[in-house]
C-alpha cells in the first residue's frame, strides 16, 4: 500500500497535467504542482476556497453542470472549462472530473486537466483564417468552383450561382459536367482527367483560356477560364475560375464590326472618288470626239466634201452611242443604290433572243467571231430589255478581254426548270480570288492599271443586280489565263405576264 502511494504522489507532484480535488461543497482540498504552476497560484491561495473562485464567470454554470453530472451517475464526465490565473489570464483546460465515493457518501471529486489555451489560440486562427477564405472565395468577382479528383463539386461560390443559376445546395457532392460543360465537351471532359490523373499533365492547367458553358437553362455562352491543382491528402483537388465573357465578346465582335464598316466606308468612299475621277474621264473622252467629229463633218459641209463629212457623222455616231451607253450605266447605278430598278417581266423565247443579239453584237465586234450553241422554245417570264442588257454586257467584255482571240461561244440550255446561259471568251481570264469581285461596283477602277480597256466597271455589278431581281444566279468560271465563263441561271417558272 506504502509503495500505491508512493506511485501517486510521484506522478500527482511530477505530471504535467493539473489535478485538483474538490470536496462535496465544492471547496478545494488539493491542488497539484502543475495546477499552481500553470494558474500562478501558490498552495496557500488555493487551499479551502471554492473551485469556482478560479473559474471565470461563463463556464461556472458549466462546471457545476458537469460535475452534478458526474456526481450523480458515479461516472466520469469529460469537460472542457476556462480557468483564470492570478494575474488574469484565461487557460482553457481539457480534462475529466470524476468522483470518489465511501459508503454511499460523496468523499470528493477529482479533475484531470491539460493545458490547451495554445491549441484552441491556433484553433481559432486557423477558423478565422479559413472564415476569410470562405468569405473571399464566396463574394470573388469571379465564379470560383472547386471538384475533387472523381469530379464531384465540393466549393461553389455565389458569383457561380449568378453566373451559372445552380444554387450551392444543388450541384454539393454532384458530378461539375453535368451542371456547367455543354453535352458535346463532357467526354473531352472526363478524357482530359482521366489523362491527368494518370501522366500528371493537364494541358489547360495553369494557363487562362476561352471555353463555352451552359447555364440552368441550357444557354450556351463564352467564358474565361482559369484551372489550378493541388494535392490534399494524396487526392487531387482542383480549383476553376471562370467569368461570363460574353458582353466583353459582343464588344469585340461590335468593335470588329464597326472597324469593318468604316474600312468599306473608306473604300466605298474611295472608289465613289475614282469613280468621280473615271466618269468623268470616260464621259469627257466621247464628249470631245463627238464634238470634233460634228465640227469635221460641218467643215465637210462647208467646202462640199460631203462624203468626208458623212465619215465624220459616222464617227460621231458612234461616239454618241458610247456616250448614250455610259449615261444609261450611271442611271441604272443610281436607280439600283435607290431601289428603284423596275422589271416589266413578259414570256420570252430565250433562243429567239439570243439569236437577234448575236446577229447585232457581230456587227459590232467584227474582230470576232460569235458562236450561238441553243435549245429551241426555252420559254421563260423575264424583263427582256434587261436580259439583253445583260448579255450585251457579257458579250461585250468577252470581246474586250480577249483582245487576242478571235472567237466568243454564246450556248443556252434548259435543265432542271432553269435556263443556263453561258458566255465564254478565250482571254486573259480572271484569278479565282477575284471571283466575287468582278460584281462589285466600280471593281474595273482597280484593274486599270493592268489593261487600257476602257469603262466604268459597273456593267457587271447592273447585271448582277438585274439577274437578282429576275430570282437569278450569275457567278464566273476563269482559270487565268485561260479564258473565262459567265454562268447565268434564270427560273423558268411561270410565264404570266406582269412586272415586279
Amino acid at each position: 500500500m506504502g509503495s500505491a502511494n508512493s506511485y501517486f504522489k510521484d506522478l500527482f507532484n511530477n505530471t504535467s497535467d493539473l489535478i485538483h480535488f474538490v470536496d462535496a461543497d465544492g471547496i478545494v482540498e488539493m491542488v497539484n504542482p502543475a495546477w499552481l504552476s500553470k494558474l500562478g497560484y501558490t498552495s496557500e491561495e488555493v487551499k479551502g476556497r471554492s473551485i469556482y473562485d478560479f473559474i471565470s464567470d461563463e463556464d461556472k454554470p458549466l462546471y457545476l453542470y458537469y460535475r452534478n453530472a458526474c456526481i450523480a451517475q458515479k461516472n466520469q464526465e469529460n469537460i472542457g472549462v476556462t480557468f483564470i490565473s492570478s494575474n488574469g489570464n484565461s487557460i482553457v483546460l481539457e480534462g475529466h472530473l470524476r468522483p470518489f465515493f465511501s459508503e454511499g457518501k460523496l468523499l470528493h471529486t477529482r479533475g484531470v486537466f491539460r493545458d490547451i489555451t495554445l491549441k484552441r489560440e491556433q484553433e481559432k486562427i486557423q477558423k478565422d483564417q479559413l472564415y476569410k477564405t470562405t468569405q473571399f472565395l464566396q463574394n470573388a468577382p469571379d465564379a470560383v468552383v472547386i471538384i475533387d479528383e472523381h469530379q464531384r463539386v465540393s466549393e461553389w461560390n455565389l458569383k457561380a450561382t449568378e453566373i451559372f443559376g445552380y444554387t450551392r445546395e444543388e450541384v454539393l457532392n454532384q458530378p461539375l459536367a453535368q451542371f456547367i460543360i455543354p453535352l458535346e465537351f463532357r467526354e473531352a471532359h472526363h478524357r482530359g482527367m482521366q489523362h491527368f490523373l494518370k501522366t500528371g499533365q493537364g494541358p489547360v492547367l495553369n494557363k487562362t483560356i476561352e471555353v463555352p458553358a451552359i447555364n440552368k437553362a441550357q444557354q450556351e455562352f463564352p467564358i474565361s477560364l482559369s484551372i489550378s491543382n493541388v494535392k490534399v491528402n494524396n487526392a487531387w483537388h482542383f480549383i476553376a475560375f471562370m467569368s461570363d465573357i460574353s458582353e466583353k465578346k459582343r464588344r469585340e465582335q461590335a468593335l470588329v464590326q464597326k472597324e469593318l464598316e468604316l474600312e468599306r466606308s473608306k473604300q466605298e468612299d474611295q472608289r465613289n472618288k475614282d469613280f468621280l475621277s473615271i466618269a468623268s474621264h470616260e464621259l469627257k473622252t466621247p464628249l470631245t470626239n463627238l464634238k470634233a467629229y460634228l465640227q469635221l463633218a460641218l467643215k465637210g459641209f462647208e467646202s462640199g466634201q460631203r462624203e468626208q463629212a458623212k465619215k465624220f457623222l459616222t464617227k460621231a455616231d458612234n461616239f454618241s452611242d458610247k456616250l448614250t451607253k455610259l449615261i444609261f450605266d450611271l442611271l441604272d447605278v443610281s436607280k439600283i443604290q435607290a431601289g428603284k430598278l423596275m422589271i416589266q417581266k413578259q414570256p420570252t423565247e430565250i433562243s429567239q433572243m439570243l439569236q437577234d443579239i448575236v446577229r447585232s453584237s457581230q456587227l459590232l465586234y467584227p474582230s470576232h467571231t460569235i458562236f450561238l450553241e441553243t435549245q429551241p422554245n426555252i420559254v421563260a417570264n423575264i424583263d427582256t430589255g434587261r436580259i439583253e442588257q445583260v448579255v450585251v454586257n457579257l458579250i461585250s467584255n468577252a470581246v474586250k478581254y480577249s483582245p487576242k482571240a478571235n472567237r466568243v461561244e454564246i450556248s443556252c440550255e434548259e435543265r432542271d426548270s432553269n435556263c443556263y446561259l453561258r458566255v465564254k471568251d478565250f482571254g486573259i481570264g480572271i484569278k479565282q480570288t477575284n471571283y466575287d469581285k468582278v460584281f462589285d461596283k466600280f471593281y474595273r477602277i482597280e484593274e486599270l492599271s493592268k489593261n487600257d480597256t476602257q469603262g466604268l466597271g459597273i456593267g457587271l455589278y447592273v447585271s448582277s443586280e438585274i439577274i437578282n431581281q429576275h430570282g437569278g444566279k450569275i457567278w464566273v468560271e476563269s482559270n487565268e489565263g485561260a479564258g473565262t465563263t459567265f454562268v447565268v441561271l434564270l427560273p423558268l417558272g411561270t410565264t404570266s405576264s406582269g412586272g415586279s
